[in-house]
């Protein structure tokens, strides 16, 4: 029997001990099944090799997912994603239009009292930040310093130091009903879960599709992390080496099946 491996459908990691599922991805753009052992040689004279014999079989599943799994990202950092009610570690930046000495921000900052926004920034010639003539929060307006008032929002500005019309960037943090995080400690590391890939055969005498499915019953998902932005989309890499499971040496397995096998 021949068969065409045509399309991977998705990938499924749960938890060794559990069963409970850690991840689906299936946005996959590629899968690449690949496995490899080392060969050490018996030599005899002059180098001439007598014999060889396999060692240190390995076997690893890479792929590309078009969208950025939440699910997969924390098996790779040994992180779980948590719900933060009230949250205040979102920064937000604004560029504000100044009228009669004053600019409004858009949400209230939190933080504290006669430091929620700490420094207002005049733009430079190039509308960036001007750090060097950044202004100072205090608890009155001066010509030196500004105040702001976190019940209207309202920031009253050095005297006499911007026109109608001038723009002035500040920095802060608003408060969350609720936002989710995930934290990448250092002293946390990627998972072993086990993984069942999904993908379509194509038998080469009967042209059929049929379903299989290839399992490492224990896999170690790949800690390394590399996010690329720009003219395209992010895409998350994927990685998983096979271990061997407690009490078998099988490092995968693939069930090629008929759905109309089925038992009802």
């Amino acid at each position: 029997m021949r068969y065409a491996l045509k399309k991977v459908r998705n990938i499924v990691g749960r938890d060794i001990a559990t069963g409970k599922n850690k991840f689906v991805l299936s946005d996959l753009k590629s899968l690449t099944i690949s496995g490899n052992s080392d060969v050490v040689w018996a030599d005899g004279a002059d180098g001439a090799h007598l014999v060889g014999f396999d060692t240190n079989k390995v076997s690893t599943i890479e792929a590309e997912n078009g969208s950025i799994d939440i699910g997969y990202l924390e098996t790779q950092t040994g992180g779980t994603l948590k719900k933060v009610e009230n949250g205040t570690d979102v920064l937000f930046t604004e560029v504000l239009t100044v009228k009669e000495g004053k600019a409004t921000t858009t949400h209230k900052a939190s933080g504290v009292v006669g430091g929620e926004l700490k420094y207002a920034y005049p733009l430079d010639a190039t509308s960036d930040p001007d750090r060097m003539n950044a202004y100072e929060q205090a608890e009155s307006a001066s010509e030196t310093a500004f105040a702001y008032d976190p019940e209207s929002k309202e920031i009253t500005l050095p005297t006499g130091k911007f026109a109608d019309g001038d723009k002035v960037y500040v920095e802060y943090f608003p408060t969350f009903g609720s936002y989710e995080q995930l934290d990448n400690d250092s002293d946390k590391f990627s998972e072993t879960v086990s993984v069942y890939c999904n993908i379509w055969m194509t038998d080469i005498c009967t042209k059929k599709d049929l379903p299989a499915q290839l399992v490492m019953e224990s896999g170690k998902v790949s800690g390394e992390i590399n996010y690329t932005m720009g003219s395209d989309a992010a895409v998350q890499n994927v990685s998983i080496e096979a271990l061997s499971s407690c009490g078998e040496k099988t490092l995968w397995k693939l069930y090629k099946y008929d759905l109309s096998e089925i038992l009802e």
